[in-house]
């Protein structure tokens, strides 16, 4: 059988319904629907996971900067002045789980050559303390001159995403903010 005589036998046979079959576009928005959905659905968790990073992250900026500045206020701070900032910050970071929020405070103070060290530093929810005279190197140019000293507040928050099929996943924020003292030179730390 030739190629002609087997096209010429495909046009006679009758599919009952083809044409119309072929001509109809009821489903047609169905079938569009069931391809973008997927993709909307990731978009809108994507979208929402999003936002809440960045309102964790923010929180952890403000956080940040209040326990600096609250420390960087006095002349001198206790254990229950710290403790107080650690309290206050708490209620700051809100609505986020505290308990994943670690906070650290410390006093750098840097001498006539430029070498800065940690004069106290305190911690909260296992965050590690600096040890005391431990040098600090990794500060950015320009926040503490010689003989001068300065407020290091640290945040760090473990972020879990609420729907963990969204693509950002898990991840450590982490916030540090500098400040100078703003009543004496150095703050001071007593543990009594």
């Amino acid at each position: 059988m030739s190629l002609i005589k087997i096209g010429n036998f495909v046009k006679r046979i009758k599919l009952p319904g083809w044409k119309r079959f072929k001509h109809d576009t009821r489903g047609v928005s169905a079938i569009e629907f069931a391809l973008i959905a997927p993709v909307m659905v990731i978009i809108y968790f994507g979208g929402m996971e999003l936002s809440l990073l960045m309102q964790a992250d923010r929180r952890i900026t403000t956080v940040s900067a209040t326990i600096g500045d609250l420390a960087s206020r006095e002349a001198s701070l206790t254990g229950d002045d710290i403790d107080d900032i650690f309290a206050a910050a708490a209620i700051l970071a809100n609505p986020l789980d505290v308990a994943n929020v670690q906070m650290r405070i410390s006093s750098l103070v840097s001498d006539a050559n430029g070498t800065v060290t940690v004069l106290w530093s305190e911690p909260t929810n296992n965050f590690t303390d600096r040890p005391d005279g431990q040098i600090i190197t990794d500060i950015p140019p320009g926040v503490i001159d010689d003989n001068q000293s300065v407020i290091l507040a640290e945040v760090e928050f473990f972020y879990q995403p609420e729907v963990d099929y969204s693509g950002f996943g898990s991840r450590t924020l982490r916030d540090t903010f500098y400040l100078r003292p703003r009543r004496s030179n150095v703050v001071t730390f007593d543990n009594n």
